[in-house]
């Protein structure tokens, strides 16, 4: 999983967090929250992203003892 996507996640649910309430053990609350729901939205969005476009397959991946050629043009 990628750091940068789970704090924008969490970035963007701890906005929504704190413009909801204003309380301020609320708050205090929203901050353990966001890292669990921005671990979790993009752990959902990595299986979307897995069923939409599916890994490649065994013969597109590099295999061990056999040698690609790249040209220079």
């Amino acid at each position: 999983m990628t750091v940068t996507g789970i704090a924008l996640a969490a970035w963007f649910i701890a906005l929504a967090g704190d413009a909801l309430t204003d309380r301020h053990w609320l708050r205090v609350a929203v901050l353990p929250a966001v890292a669990g729901a921005g671990w979790a939205g993009v752990r959902l969005q990595r299986r979307l992203t897995h069923r939409l476009f599916p890994p490649a397959g065994p013969l597109d991946r590099p295999r061990p003892g056999v040698d690609r050629v790249v040209s220079r043009m």
